[in-house]
Protein backbone atom coordinates (compact mmCIF):
# COMPACT_ATOMS: atom_id res chain seq x y z
CA UNK A 1 0.00 0.00 0.00
CA UNK A 2 1.45 3.51 -0.46
CA UNK A 3 1.88 5.51 1.91
CA UNK A 4 -0.67 8.63 2.14
CA UNK A 5 0.80 12.14 2.50
CA UNK A 6 0.19 12.99 6.13
CA UNK A 7 -1.57 9.56 7.05
CA UNK A 8 -1.66 7.98 10.33
CA UNK A 9 -0.60 4.35 8.78
CA UNK A 10 2.08 2.47 10.23
CA UNK A 11 5.05 1.83 7.57
CA UNK A 12 3.67 -1.10 5.06
CA UNK A 13 6.66 -0.71 2.20
CA UNK A 14 9.81 0.76 1.05
CA UNK A 15 8.32 3.06 -1.13
CA UNK A 16 9.99 6.16 -0.62
CA UNK A 17 7.52 8.07 -3.01
CA UNK A 18 3.77 7.92 -3.23
CA UNK A 19 1.22 9.09 -6.18
CA UNK A 20 -0.74 11.33 -3.21
CA UNK A 21 2.43 13.02 -2.37
CA UNK A 22 3.80 13.42 -5.74
CA UNK A 23 0.02 14.56 -6.31
CA UNK A 24 -0.42 16.93 -3.44
CA UNK A 25 3.50 18.12 -4.29
CA UNK A 26 1.90 18.76 -8.11
CA UNK A 27 -0.80 20.37 -7.35
CA UNK A 28 0.94 23.11 -5.02
CA UNK A 29 3.40 23.94 -7.86
CA UNK A 30 0.24 26.05 -9.73
CA UNK A 31 0.22 28.10 -6.58
CA UNK A 32 2.86 30.71 -5.89
CA UNK A 33 3.27 28.93 -2.12
CA UNK A 34 7.00 29.18 -1.49
CA UNK A 35 9.30 26.36 -2.60
CA UNK A 36 6.64 24.46 -3.89
CA UNK A 37 8.22 23.83 -7.63
CA UNK A 38 11.62 23.38 -5.81
CA UNK A 39 10.09 20.44 -3.62
CA UNK A 40 8.24 19.18 -6.94
CA UNK A 41 11.13 18.73 -8.94
CA UNK A 42 13.45 17.71 -6.08
CA UNK A 43 10.72 14.65 -5.99
CA UNK A 44 10.25 13.79 -9.24
CA UNK A 45 14.20 13.92 -9.89
CA UNK A 46 14.27 11.40 -6.86
CA UNK A 47 11.33 9.23 -8.37
CA UNK A 48 13.37 8.94 -11.78
CA UNK A 49 16.21 8.07 -10.37
CA UNK A 50 14.82 5.69 -8.23
CA UNK A 51 12.75 4.16 -11.67
CA UNK A 52 9.58 4.25 -9.76
CA UNK A 53 6.89 4.76 -12.58
CA UNK A 54 5.32 8.00 -14.05
CA UNK A 55 2.22 9.11 -11.58
CA UNK A 56 0.60 11.12 -14.15
CA UNK A 57 -2.24 8.77 -14.64
CA UNK A 58 -2.62 8.64 -11.03
CA UNK A 59 -2.30 11.84 -9.65
CA UNK A 60 -4.82 13.89 -8.53
CA UNK A 61 -6.23 16.22 -10.78
CA UNK A 62 -4.91 19.96 -11.45
CA UNK A 63 -8.37 21.18 -11.74
CA UNK A 64 -8.51 20.83 -7.88
CA UNK A 65 -5.80 22.55 -7.64
CA UNK A 66 -7.30 26.08 -6.16
CA UNK A 67 -8.54 23.77 -3.80
CA UNK A 68 -5.37 22.72 -2.18
CA UNK A 69 -4.04 26.30 -2.60
CA UNK A 70 -6.94 27.62 -0.45
CA UNK A 71 -6.49 25.16 2.39
CA UNK A 72 -3.00 25.57 2.47
CA UNK A 73 -2.97 29.56 2.37
CA UNK A 74 -6.09 29.70 5.20
CA UNK A 75 -4.30 27.17 7.66
CA UNK A 76 -1.35 29.91 6.81
CA UNK A 77 -3.88 32.80 7.82
CA UNK A 78 -5.26 30.77 10.99
CA UNK A 79 -1.93 30.26 11.97
CA UNK A 80 -1.35 33.71 12.01
CA UNK A 81 -4.71 34.95 13.53
CA UNK A 82 -4.08 32.46 16.40
CA UNK A 83 -0.65 34.13 17.02
CA UNK A 84 1.33 31.89 19.01
CA UNK A 85 5.00 31.19 18.42
CA UNK A 86 4.90 27.49 19.20
CA UNK A 87 3.41 25.13 16.25
CA UNK A 88 2.91 21.64 15.92
CA UNK A 89 2.28 19.90 12.20
CA UNK A 90 0.78 16.70 12.14
CA UNK A 91 0.96 14.51 9.28
CA UNK A 92 2.46 17.40 7.13
CA UNK A 93 3.44 14.98 4.36
CA UNK A 94 5.56 17.55 1.57
CA UNK A 95 4.16 21.04 2.79
CA UNK A 96 7.00 23.52 3.36
CA UNK A 97 4.96 25.07 5.75
CA UNK A 98 6.94 24.88 8.67
CA UNK A 99 10.10 25.89 6.44
CA UNK A 100 8.30 29.07 5.37
CA UNK A 101 7.03 30.32 8.86
CA UNK A 102 10.64 29.86 10.12
CA UNK A 103 13.01 30.78 7.16
CA UNK A 104 12.61 34.29 8.11
CA UNK A 105 11.26 34.21 11.84
CA UNK A 106 13.76 32.61 14.29
CA UNK A 107 11.43 33.82 17.01
CA UNK A 108 8.74 30.44 15.87
CA UNK A 109 9.41 26.91 17.11
CA UNK A 110 7.79 24.85 14.61
CA UNK A 111 7.85 21.33 14.71
CA UNK A 112 7.07 19.74 11.63
CA UNK A 113 5.83 15.66 11.99
CA UNK A 114 4.75 12.78 9.89
CA UNK A 115 5.76 8.81 9.64
CA UNK A 116 9.64 8.45 9.66
CA UNK A 117 10.00 7.52 5.83
CA UNK A 118 8.17 10.69 4.92
CA UNK A 119 10.50 12.63 7.36
CA UNK A 120 13.28 11.32 6.25
CA UNK A 121 11.79 11.99 2.24
CA UNK A 122 11.26 15.57 3.59
CA UNK A 123 14.72 15.86 5.12
CA UNK A 124 16.29 14.29 1.88
CA UNK A 125 14.40 16.75 -0.72
CA UNK A 126 15.41 19.59 1.47
CA UNK A 127 19.18 18.71 1.41
CA UNK A 128 19.23 18.08 -2.46
CA UNK A 129 17.47 21.73 -2.59
CA UNK A 130 20.72 23.35 -0.83
CA UNK A 131 18.75 24.39 1.68
CA UNK A 132 20.20 24.33 5.78
CA UNK A 133 17.32 24.05 7.90
CA UNK A 134 16.73 26.96 10.67
CA UNK A 135 17.35 25.35 14.10
CA UNK A 136 13.88 26.10 15.04
CA UNK A 137 12.13 24.12 12.87
CA UNK A 138 12.57 20.64 13.85
CA UNK A 139 11.62 17.86 11.52
CA UNK A 140 10.46 14.37 14.26
CA UNK A 141 9.34 11.75 13.04
CA UNK A 142 5.81 10.18 14.66
CA UNK A 143 2.38 8.80 14.27
CA UNK A 144 -0.69 9.99 14.70
CA UNK A 145 -2.56 8.04 16.01
CA UNK A 146 0.35 7.16 18.62
CA UNK A 147 -0.39 9.38 21.91
CA UNK A 148 3.19 8.36 23.17
CA UNK A 149 4.16 9.79 19.77
CA UNK A 150 2.36 12.91 19.76
CA UNK A 151 3.16 13.98 23.65
CA UNK A 152 6.96 13.15 22.10
CA UNK A 153 6.57 16.11 19.71
CA UNK A 154 6.42 18.62 21.95
CA UNK A 155 9.78 18.25 23.45
CA UNK A 156 10.97 21.37 22.02
CA UNK A 157 8.22 23.53 23.01
CA UNK A 158 8.96 26.11 25.97
CA UNK A 159 6.12 24.45 29.01
CA UNK A 160 5.01 28.29 29.62
CA UNK A 161 3.97 29.22 26.02
CA UNK A 162 1.10 28.12 24.10
CA UNK A 163 0.71 25.89 20.86
CA UNK A 164 -0.93 26.05 17.51
CA UNK A 165 -1.48 22.11 16.60
CA UNK A 166 -2.28 21.74 12.80
CA UNK A 167 -2.87 19.01 10.43
CA UNK A 168 -4.11 19.56 6.74
CA UNK A 169 -5.05 16.40 4.33
CA UNK A 170 -5.15 14.17 7.70
CA UNK A 171 -8.36 13.35 8.91
CA UNK A 172 -9.94 12.49 5.61
CA UNK A 173 -7.98 9.49 5.58
CA UNK A 174 -9.63 8.29 9.57
CA UNK A 175 -12.66 6.53 10.18
CA UNK A 176 -14.39 8.25 13.40
CA UNK A 177 -13.00 6.28 16.13
CA UNK A 178 -9.58 7.37 14.79
CA UNK A 179 -10.41 10.66 14.29
CA UNK A 180 -11.74 10.25 18.55
CA UNK A 181 -8.36 9.29 19.57
CA UNK A 182 -6.38 11.82 17.48
CA UNK A 183 -8.75 14.48 18.97
CA UNK A 184 -7.67 13.34 22.03
CA UNK A 185 -4.65 12.89 21.87
CA UNK A 186 -5.02 16.82 20.69
CA UNK A 187 -6.45 17.71 23.75
CA UNK A 188 -4.29 16.14 25.63
CA UNK A 189 -1.44 18.48 24.41
CA UNK A 190 -3.21 21.71 24.61
CA UNK A 191 -4.32 20.85 28.33
CA UNK A 192 -0.73 21.24 29.15
CA UNK A 193 0.31 24.14 27.13
CA UNK A 194 -2.79 26.17 26.02
CA UNK A 195 -3.35 27.54 22.66
CA UNK A 196 -5.36 25.98 19.76
CA UNK A 197 -6.05 23.73 17.01
CA UNK A 198 -6.38 24.79 13.58
CA UNK A 199 -7.51 22.00 11.06
CA UNK A 200 -9.34 22.62 7.55
CA UNK A 201 -9.67 18.34 7.57
CA UNK A 202 -13.85 18.98 8.20
CA UNK A 203 -14.32 16.62 5.25
CA UNK A 204 -17.69 17.02 4.11
CA UNK A 205 -19.96 14.32 2.24
CA UNK A 206 -21.29 17.52 -0.37
CA UNK A 207 -17.63 18.55 -0.31
CA UNK A 208 -16.42 15.26 -1.72
CA UNK A 209 -19.26 14.74 -3.65
CA UNK A 210 -17.89 18.30 -5.97
CA UNK A 211 -14.36 17.02 -6.02
CA UNK A 212 -15.24 14.11 -7.74
CA UNK A 213 -17.50 16.09 -9.80
CA UNK A 214 -14.43 18.57 -10.80
CA UNK A 215 -12.21 15.79 -10.96
CA UNK A 216 -13.91 13.12 -12.61
CA UNK A 217 -13.40 9.68 -10.74
CA UNK A 218 -10.88 11.18 -8.51
CA UNK A 219 -12.16 9.87 -5.19
CA UNK A 220 -12.62 6.19 -6.62
CA UNK A 221 -8.66 6.15 -7.99
CA UNK A 222 -8.08 8.30 -4.15
CA UNK A 223 -9.40 5.30 -2.35
CA UNK A 224 -7.97 2.18 -4.67
CA UNK A 225 -4.31 3.53 -4.32
CA UNK A 226 -5.24 4.20 -0.36
CA UNK A 227 -6.99 1.33 0.30
CA UNK A 228 -9.53 3.89 2.82
CA UNK A 229 -12.87 4.10 1.91
CA UNK A 230 -13.31 7.79 2.49
CA UNK A 231 -16.80 7.82 2.15
CA UNK A 232 -17.21 6.21 5.93
CA UNK A 233 -15.10 8.79 7.02
CA UNK A 234 -16.75 11.96 5.66
CA UNK A 235 -19.25 14.55 8.12
CA UNK A 236 -22.94 14.74 7.01
CA UNK A 237 -22.79 18.30 7.72
CA UNK A 238 -20.73 21.50 9.74
CA UNK A 239 -23.25 21.18 12.55
CA UNK A 240 -22.27 17.27 12.73
CA UNK A 241 -18.83 17.71 12.54
CA UNK A 242 -19.10 20.52 15.59
CA UNK A 243 -21.22 18.25 17.69
CA UNK A 244 -18.67 15.67 16.97
CA UNK A 245 -15.70 17.85 18.45
CA UNK A 246 -17.88 19.38 21.18
CA UNK A 247 -18.38 15.90 22.29
CA UNK A 248 -14.67 15.82 22.85
CA UNK A 249 -14.19 18.87 24.86
CA UNK A 250 -13.79 21.64 22.24
CA UNK A 251 -15.59 24.88 21.03
CA UNK A 252 -15.31 25.48 17.39
CA UNK A 253 -14.35 29.05 15.45
CA UNK A 254 -16.09 28.24 11.55
CA UNK A 255 -13.86 29.42 9.07
CA UNK A 256 -14.30 28.61 4.90
CA UNK A 257 -12.30 28.39 2.39
CA UNK A 258 -13.43 31.32 0.53
CA UNK A 259 -12.26 33.43 2.69
CA UNK A 260 -8.80 33.38 1.15
CA UNK A 261 -10.37 33.36 -2.97
CA UNK A 262 -8.87 36.62 -3.25
CA UNK A 263 -5.18 35.09 -2.45
CA UNK A 264 -5.27 32.53 -5.34
CA UNK A 265 -3.56 32.13 -8.28
CA UNK A 266 -4.15 28.99 -9.80
CA UNK A 267 -7.42 30.00 -11.43
CA UNK A 268 -5.56 32.12 -13.62
CA UNK A 269 -3.14 29.44 -14.16
CA UNK A 270 -5.86 26.94 -15.29
CA UNK A 271 -8.38 29.59 -16.86
CA UNK A 272 -11.05 28.66 -14.14
CA UNK A 273 -13.66 30.96 -13.40
CA UNK A 274 -14.73 32.65 -10.43
CA UNK A 275 -17.69 30.74 -10.31
CA UNK A 276 -15.74 27.26 -10.78
CA UNK A 277 -14.10 27.99 -7.79
CA UNK A 278 -16.27 29.15 -5.52
CA UNK A 279 -18.69 25.97 -6.60
CA UNK A 280 -15.46 23.67 -5.84
CA UNK A 281 -14.38 25.48 -2.38
CA UNK A 282 -17.83 26.20 -0.90
CA UNK A 283 -18.69 23.22 0.86
CA UNK A 284 -15.25 23.44 2.67
CA UNK A 285 -15.02 24.17 5.94
CA UNK A 286 -11.77 24.99 8.52
CA UNK A 287 -12.14 24.81 12.11
CA UNK A 288 -10.35 26.69 14.96
CA UNK A 289 -10.82 24.75 17.87
CA UNK A 290 -10.04 25.80 21.96
CA UNK A 291 -10.69 23.90 24.73
CA UNK A 292 -14.18 23.89 26.47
Amino acid sequence: MPEIEGSPKRETDNSRVSPTAWGVAYLRTFSDIPFTKEIFEALEAQRLADGTPNFAEEMMKAPLAPQLEARYKLVDRLITKVGSDQVLEIGSGLAPRGLNFTWTNPTITYVDTDLASMIADKKRIFASMGISLPDNLVLRPGDALSSDDMQATTAAFSPDKPVVIVNEGLMRYLNFDQKTKYAQSVRAILERFGGAWVTPDISLRSAMAREDEVASGHIHKLQKMTGVDLSQNVFESEDQAEEFFAELGFTVERHNFLEVSDELVSPTKLGMSAEQVTRLNGPCPAFVMRLT
